[in-house]
């Protein structure tokens, strides 16, 4: 078997689905937290009834009579299709002459596969990672390159208005006591809850503002612990307030542009969503390419032969879109200043 067909081989679905059985899991918060839910599209585009997916009642009907339309709209303008991420690692002929060395031995070649792949998969999860958190606004704004090379579009999406509450007192007033703090969480759940999803309501704050919530918790005495109707205490860098929990999200994602930190979670603001089994879900979009079969793959690698330059291209390409519930998300900025 010559190199190319071994290197082929080695990267083929079948070997790929394969690896992926065994490998250790990539992970990153917000998918693992928020999108463990997903699903793999026949299709290269996702409907917009799935996508938005709503928890609802509906009245009975009567022996024999006709079905309630829960399907959502139909037509062309009722799909959304994910753009790829589609990346790619050059081997070179040099690189291509030290392989021919270890490709007899199984296990080094075996080795260097997985390199590669470890790479990938690190490279498309941080993607899906950095849209994901962008999506809990409700919104996603990405760059695209461009074919001709000469910059970059903008792929948006917008799924709708988020809720937004306000809070009777800001985190860092001076009179700010917890249960002031509490309130705010409440009242976000209140918001929350009303989409019907279910679930537990999960809050994550930014960095600053979970510090404000960490120092008035700190500054409490043991008197005014015992003044207040319920427990407070921090545990595992979170805090309980009593039975909302409040975590910080101090992680940022590298702009993929500018290579600037971007915060997941604005410093000043919380976010709260509910984990109801009616919504965020990964879909995993059909790729348009004949040698993956046209299915939906997490991850597909791409053999070419470049026979101008004698080098191989690695291409791997993944198409998901992280679709969040806006209806069962709530902002709120709970420190002074600008938002």
């Amino acid at each position: 078997m010559s190199l190319y067909s071994q290197i082929k081989a080695a990267f083929d679905p079948d070997a790929i689905r394969r690896y992926l059985t065994s490998a250790s899991p990539v992970e990153s918060t917000v998918v693992d937290t928020v999108y463990r839910k997903a699903i793999n599209s026949p299709l290269p585009a996702i409907g917009v009834a799935d996508i938005h997916r709503a928890a609802k009642t509906v009245p009975l009907v009567t022996r024999g009579g006709q079905p309630i339309n829960v399907g959502g709209p139909k037509g062309a303008a009722a799909l959304i299709e994910p753009l790829p991420i589609k990346i790619f690692d050059d081997i070179t002929g040099q690189d291509l002459s030290n392989l021919r060395m270890i490709a007899p031995k199984l296990a080094s070649l075996t080795a260097w596969r997985t390199a590669k792949l470890d790479n990938f998969r690190q490279v498309i999860r941080d993607t899906t990672e950095a849209i994901a958190a962008q999506s809990l606004t409700g919104k996603i704004s990405w760059p695209v390159a461009r074919d001709d090379g000469a910059g970059y579009d903008t792929w948006e999406y917008d799924y709708g208005d988020t809720k937004s509450y306000a809070p009777e007192t800001l985190w860092d007033a001076a009179d700010i006591k917890a249960a002031a703090i509490r309130r705010t969480l409440k009242g976000m759940r209140t918001l929350v809850r009303k989409a019907g999803l279910g679930g537990k309501v999960h809050y994550w704050a930014g960095e600053d503002a979970f510090q404000a919530a960490y120092s008035v918790v700190e500054s409490m005495t043991a008197a005014q612990a015992l003044k207040i109707a319920f427990k407070v205490e921090s545990k595992d860098g979170a805090i309980d307030f009593g039975g909302l929990l409040l975590e910080e999200m101090a992680e940022t994602y590298p702009d993929p542009l500018t290579g600037e930190d971007v915060l997941k979670i604005p410093a000043n603001a919380v976010v709260a969503w509910a984990d109801g089994s009616g919504g965020w879900t990964r879909f995993y979009a059909a790729l348009d390419d004949l040698d993956s079969g046209l299915q939906a793959l997490p991850l597909f690698v791409k053999t070419v032969k470049a026979e101008r330059t004698g080098n191989i291209e690695l291409v791997a390409q993944s198409k998901c879109l992280p679709a969040p519930v806006p209806r069962a998300t709530c902002w709120a900025t709970v420190l002074g200043g600008e938002e």
